[in-house]
């Protein structure tokens, strides 16, 4: 038995695009003959950090709480149940979790009835 060790970077591609490269690169070895076998590790998970300015929300009369709910609460897959067409049930699935850190910018702020920017 042998083994192959692969290292894969890339100048001026992003994580997303090199773990894309490194999926296509797997799916073509394992079609390479006498190959059984193709692992990859070293994989980064992705993770987002915001920061929140205490001076801006202070101003706004927002508590760092109410940030920390509606994200907690914006990202969250659920099942919604199920519904019967004819003889079918067809299960509901929204999806709530965001898919793109740029969304993060898209989220509505309201304190006391009144909505605030988020950027």
């Amino acid at each position: 038995m042998y083994g192959v060790l692969f290292a894969l970077t890339g100048e001026g591609y992003n994580y997303k695009e090199l773990l894309d490269y490194v999926d296509y690169l797997r799916r073509e070895l394992e079609l390479v003959d006498g190959v059984s076998k193709v692992s990859v590790t070293g994989d980064q998970q992705e993770q987002v950090f915001i920061e929140i300015s205490i001076k801006r929300i202070s101003a706004l009369g927002i508590a760092p709480s109410t940030i920390f709910n509606l994200l907690q609460t914006q990202n969250i897959v659920s099942n919604a149940g199920a519904t019967r067409i004819g003889d079918k049930y067809i299960r509901i699935q929204p999806t709530g979790e965001f898919t793109d850190v740029s969304e993060l910018g898209d989220l509505i702020l309201t304190e006391g009835g009144r909505k605030v920017s988020s950027s």
